[in-house]
């Protein structure tokens, strides 16, 4: 990957508290996520509506449960069909109905509610429990009991779902569980500054439209015209297709995407690019810098694992 290694070595590196695509994203956009209603926006990305209420993330997951944590397995091993994710939703549907919840799936893979009576949720998002002890993440605050208790009846309902069931028999992971977090309704947020936005996931499409950013696919960075669209800052957010290799994947970029960037730093199109390689890793590459094209390039795994040494 020549580009993208000839970019981080020409990059000051900073250590960045941050863990999952979500926090990551929210960083970079300068966005706090206690009061931003990810639900809502994801919501608007995915389907375009909108309705002022109060919605809330419910992803399904997959715990593993060992002796003595409960671990949230990466989302994307599930890979449920539409089928088996409406299924699933229905049965989550007609069992919290008396509490109020409304359910929509927005992909098989995510889902929001809306509830008639809003209570306070405080969680960290799905991607920033991935492979950690949920027991240490679960809801918190004055309204966290019920939000466990409501996590523990779901847990135990989709236990025995006869999706679940073929799933296990097949040797699938099985989705046995929600995650409850991003609540909130609609609010515009301060992105005055970021002119374009190249993203696809549902959150980022969902904050360009309720911010009147304009909005391409992440994929046509490279072939689209950003030249046109003028001084500020532009986002690029593309996170890895369930069917592709890490390696495969990344290499595609480094020709479609990596090998762009690092053309129009050099003719002065760009001014500077920030790059997040890996959870707690920060690249701040600015084209006046001293020596950006000619340091010696080191293997994209030594920059994924920068902040182990650091």
């Amino acid at each position: 990957m020549p580009s993208l290694e000839a970019l981080l070595s020409g990059g000051r590196y900073t250590l960045n508290h941050t863990h999952g695509y979500t926090r990551t994203l929210l960083n970079m956009l300068g966005l706090g996520l206690d009061d931003l209603p990810v639900a809502a926006l994801s919501r608007l990305g995915a389907t375009g509506k909108q309705d002022g209420q109060w919605w809330m993330k419910t992803d399904p997951v997959h715990f593993i449960t060992n002796l003595t944590d409960v671990v949230l397995d990466d989302p994307k091993t599930l890979q449920l069909s539409r089928k088996e994710s409406e299924q699933l939703l229905a049965t989550v549907q007609k069992h919290t109905q008396q509490d109020g919840w409304h359910c929509e799936m927005l992909s098989p893979q995510e889902w929001v509610i809306r509830l008639d009576h809003p209570r306070t949720l405080i969680v960290e998002p799905t991607d920033s429990v991935i492979g950690r002890n949920v027991l240490d993440h679960l809801p918190r605050g004055e309204e966290g009991g019920y939000w466990r208790q409501c996590m523990n009846e779901i847990q135990m309902l989709l236990h025995d779902h006869p999706i679940n069931v073929v799933r296990e028999e097949n040797g699938l992971a099985e989705a046995n569980g929600l995650w409850l977090w991003g609540g909130g309704q609609i609010s515009l947020q301060n992105l005055a500054h970021w002119k374009h936005f190249f993203c696809d996931d549902a959150l980022s499409v969902g904050l360009a439209k309720n911010n009147g950013i304009p909005q391409s696919s992440g994929a046509s960075y490279s072939n689209s015209g950003w030249q046109d669209c003028g001084e500020g800052n532009i986002l690029w957010a593309v996170q890895q297709p369930s069917e592709a290799t890490w390696a495969d994947y990344l290499l595609e970029l480094d020709r479609s995407f990596f090998q762009s960037v690092l053309t129009q730093l050099q003719g002065g199109q760009l001014h500077s690019v920030v790059l997040y390689p890996a959870p707690g890793s920060r690249y701040d590459v600015c084209r006046a810098r001293p020596g950006l094209f000619w340091k010696r390039k080191k293997p994209l795994n030594f920059y994924i694992k920068q902040q182990d040494i650091v």
